[in-house]
């Protein structure tokens, strides 16, 4: 170790030298900050923006998942529905038939009788 004056020497030019550097790095700084003040301030205002459409394109998506689900169900009510109605549609079709096939056996058919029409009785 050096004596107690060249400790002083060193450690008073070592300090201005830190000063001065500090100063400038403080200036360099502000004139930094002056000129990316507004860049942050526009970044910031950037992020707001996407920020915002962001929470748009979700409640949006939340609206068309809803309506979705709500379609869903409609179309899964139908598809019931319609299967009811296909089975009563059969079953009413074979009740024809069934009256159809009763009312035939109820005709007479004559054969060997000539079929006139329009006939003239006096």
């Amino acid at each position: 170790m050096a004596t107690k004056t060249r400790k002083n020497e060193k450690c008073d030019s070592a300090w201005e030298f830190d000063e001065k550097r500090l100063r400038d790095i403080i200036k360099e700084s502000f004139l930094k900050y002056e000129y990316l003040g507004p860049v942050e301030q526009k970044i910031e205002s950037k992020i707001k923006d996407l920020s915002e459409s962001i929470q748009y394109m979700s409640d949006s998506f939340d609206d068309q998942k809803r309506a979705l689900e709500s379609v869903l169900l409609e179309n899964k009510t139908l598809k019931k529905e319609t299967a009811d109605l296909k089975k009563r549609l059969q079953m009413l079709e074979g009740r024809v038939e069934a009256f159809e096939n009763k009312e035939r056996t109820k005709n007479m058919i004559v054969a060997g009788v000539p079929k006139q029409t329009n006939l003239d009785i006096k």
